[in-house]
């Protein structure tokens, strides 16, 4: 009952539209976090100050997503996918405590240019070729069994995630 309290609260307070989602995440899980017992489970059995909980990001900009993970890095954050991660969210593959839910997923795809006015886009090889290169191995065959980083969306399920060698959250 605490927990749905410190959610409509947290909902009253930050509205999705001046926070975001990934944002309003961060802020209910470490008041999660900050009243759960001390012998709740965590993934990975460990009792990190800050977890990140994705139960869906649709992406963005590939360098805020990066900056945001190596600053999550930086502070050994733990990071939990429980719903859908696209497109530039995938760089937390990257994170070392990452794991996934069952009815987590990834979403791949090669990266894209956006033109200052936001109108046109144009492929970057460069930025697909480095994202590419900070998925784990697993990932990477997953990928490259089903033609590279495309056009063409790739869904990563929960099944998929596990088996390519990513963590089962707990």
């Amino acid at each position: 009952m605490k927990y749905i309290q410190i959610i409509a609260t947290a909902l009253r307070l930050f509205p999705f539209h001046v926070l975001g989602l990934m944002t309003l995440v961060i802020v209910l899980t470490s008041s999660l976090m900050a009243i759960a017992p001390h012998h709740a489970a965590y993934p990975f059995g460990h009792s990190a100050s800050t977890t990140l909980v994705i139960w869906y990001s649709k992406g963005g900009t590939l360098q805020k997503f990066w900056q945001a993970e190596i600053d999550g890095e930086a502070r050994e954050e733990y990071v939990e996918v429980r719903g859908r991660c696209a497109s530039a969210c995938t760089v937390v593959l990257h994170n070392p405590h990452v794991c996934i839910a069952a009815g987590g997923s990834f979403m791949f795809h090669r990266a894209w240019e956006i033109a200052h006015d936001g109108e046109e886009a144009t492929p970057n090889p460069e930025a697909t070729a480095v994202v590419f290169s900070i998925y784990p191995e697993g990932v990477q065959e997953w990928i490259t069994a089903r033609g590279g980083l495309t056009d063409f969306p790739l869904i990563m399920t929960a099944q998929d995630a596990w088996l390519a060698g990513v963590e089962r959250c707990r």
